[in-house]
């Protein structure tokens, strides 16, 4: 934690979570994946890490292969050629967002 901040605002800060910066700004916190099943509208599988771990390390730890869709959605941090691959592999089907094109 800072130093300057003072002992009230040390008080009020979670010790365990971790720094970690995002576009030149830092953040204190945790990371939190999710899994859920379509049909069943129940969460799965959870993963919690502090806020310096990539997302994409959680990938393989959330992913539920009970899950009844066999859908993968995922933001466009997941997106990767190898990591679609094996998931086409086990018999996923991504649908991973990919980076905009100007105009």
């Amino acid at each position: 934690m800072p130093t300057e901040w003072s002992p009230a605002k040390r008080r009020q800060k979670d010790a365990q979570a971790r720094w970690t910066t995002k576009h030149g700004k830092a953040y204190l916190g945790y990371k939190l994946s999710v899994s859920v099943d379509r049909r069943h509208k129940l969460i799965r599988q959870v993963e919690v890490s502090d806020a310096s771990v990539a997302d994409t390390l959680h990938l393989v730890k959330v992913l539920d292969r009970d899950d009844s869709s066999r859908d993968l959605w995922a933001d466009r941090g997941y997106h990767d050629k190898p990591r679609e691959r094996w998931l086409k592999q086990i018999a996923w089907r991504p649908h991973i967002q990919r980076k905009g094109q100007a105009g």
